[in-house]
C-alpha cells in the first residue's frame, strides 16, 4: 500500500491540501477535530452544534506555479434546524447553517478586537521546504483566534462580543438561532450593533421591519432587508425600531 503524500513530497494542488489537512488534523485532535478528507474539512462536533474549518485550494492552482488555500469557518446548528421548522412563520433559512465567513476575519484577534482581513485566512503552500512552517502558523491561528470565536458564537451572551462582520454575515440565521435560545432580549441589539458598523444598511434593514409589519416577505436577496424583518418578526415589534444613536463598541 502506497504511503499517505507528506507535505513535502506532495506536487499535486489537491494532494498538498490533503497533506496539510492531516497534519492540521493530528495537530488539532486534542482540541476535538478530525480531518474528513471527502470535504476537505477540519470538523468537531459538541452535541447538536458541527463547527468547520473548510481548506479551499484556488482554481487558479497549478503545480509548481501556484498554490494558494483558504480558509472558511462554519458554524452548524441542527437545535436550530429544528426550530425554524417547528416556526416557518418567521423562519427565512431552513438549514443548520448558523454563521460562516472567511477565516481571515478572525484572523487578527488581539484582546477581543479584529484587525484580520480576507487574505490573513489565505496561505501559500507552494514552497514544498517551507510547508510544515506554514500549516503550524496556521494551526496557531487556529488556536489563539478561531477557538475564541468559536466560543463567543456558541453562547448568546457572547455572541455580542463576536465581530460585527460575524453578525451581519450570519444575518437572520443569528437572529433566528437567539430566539430558538429564548434570547430575543438580545435580537435589537445585534441589529444595531451591525447597523451602528455599516450605517449604509439602515434604510434597507427599516425597510425589511416595515414589509413585516405589512405581513409581506423580504427580498432572498437582500441580507439587510432580511435581518431588519427577522427583528420585527422575532420581537413582535417590542423595542423593534433601529436605533439611530445608541453607542455600540466596534469590533
Amino acid at each position: 500500500m502506497t504511503p499517505p503524500l507528506t507535505l513535502q513530497t506532495a506536487t499535486r494542488p489537491g494532494d498538498v491540501v490533503q497533506a496539510a489537512g492531516r497534519w492540521l488534523g493530528e495537530d488539532l485532535a486534542l482540541c476535538g477535530f478530525r480531518w474528513l478528507a471527502s470535504t476537505a474539512t477540519l470538523q468537531r462536533s459538541l452535541g447538536e452544534r458541527v463547527e468547520q474549518i473548510v481548506l479551499q485550494g484556488s482554481t487558479r492552482n497549478r503545480a509548481g506555479k501556484q498554490l494558494l488555500v483558504s480558509l472558511q469557518v462554519v458554524v452548524r446548528d441542527r437545535a436550530l434546524l429544528r426550530w425554524q421548522r417547528a416556526h416557518p412563520e418567521v423562519a427565512l433559512s431552513g438549514t443548520d447553517w448558523l454563521v460562516g465567513h472567511p477565516l481571515g476575519y478572525v484572523a487578527g484577534r488581539v484582546n477581543g478586537c479584529v484587525y484580520g482581513c480576507y487574505d490573513d485566512g489565505v496561505f501559500d503552500l507552494l514552497d514544498p521546504a517551507g510547508r510544515p512552517a506554514t500549516v503550524a502558523a496556521v494551526s496557531a491561528v487556529i488556536r489563539h483566534s478561531v477557538l475564541p470565536w468559536l466560543e463567543e458564537t456558541a453562547r448568546p451572551d457572547l455572541m455580542m462580543a463576536a465581530p460585527s462582520i460575524t453578525l451581519e454575515l450570519g444575518g437572520s440565521s443569528i437572529l433566528e438561532w437567539l430566539a430558538s435560545q429564548g434570547r430575543t432580549d438580545l435580537i435589537n441589539q445585534v441589529v444595531n450593533r451591525v447597523v451602528s458598523s455599516r450605517p449604509g444598511m439602515r434604510d434597507r434593514v427599516e425597510r425589511g421591519g416595515q414589509l413585516a409589519q405589512r405581513g409581506q416577505w423580504p427580498s432572498p436577496d437582500d441580507r439587510a432587508e432580511a435581518l431588519g424583518w427577522s427583528a420585527e418578526m422575532l420581537t413582535g415589534g417590542r423595542d423593534g425600531r433601529v436605533a439611530h444613536d445608541d453607542p455600540v463598541a466596534t469590533s
